[in-house]
């Protein structure tokens, strides 16, 4: 059964400062058999950029000009989110390989601790060797 579609409405999108924001273009979908109506809904929202292909009369509502314009914007748009994406995509290899550092520092950090707590055994083991030997040399050279 074949979708007709019908032009049902043109949007645009303003920002607070008053930029243009974003467009788009709906259909009215109607489908029949045998001259009866099975379904009618709303269509899906489109990128205006589709507008001419798509059968919708943009031309009715703006003039040539415009609808670059809005496509133009709408492209722009487009490699907009896809720079985002791929700057996000590396902001997170980025953010894995800070943990893999991290972790490596913590790492080294306890094998030093490790080292340190060897040493200061090793140092208080020499103290008392030493305090033992100079006992033994005090006793050895005092008169008996």
């Amino acid at each position: 059964m074949p979708i007709e579609k019908t032009p049902y409405e043109f949007l645009v999108r303003f920002k607070k400062d008053g930029a243009l924001s974003g467009a788009h273009i709906k259909f009215f979908e109607t489908i029949s058999e045998g001259g009866e109506v099975l379904l009618e809904r709303e269509g899906k929202a489109q990128p205006v950029e589709t507008a001419n292909e798509a059968g919708f009369p943009m031309l009715v509502v703006l003039n040539a000009i415009h609808v670059g314009a809005i496509a133009a914007f709408d492209a722009e748009i487009i490699a907009h989110i896809a720079t985002k994406t791929e700057r996000d995509a590396e902001i997170r290899e980025k953010e894995k390989a800070q943990q893999k550092l991290d972790g490596e520092i913590t790492a080294h950090a306890a094998t030093l601790a490790a080292k340190d707590a060897e040493i200061k055994a090793c140092k208080q083991e020499a103290a008392a060797s030493l305090a033992l030997f100079q006992q033994q040399i005090s006793a050895a050279s005092s008169p008996k």
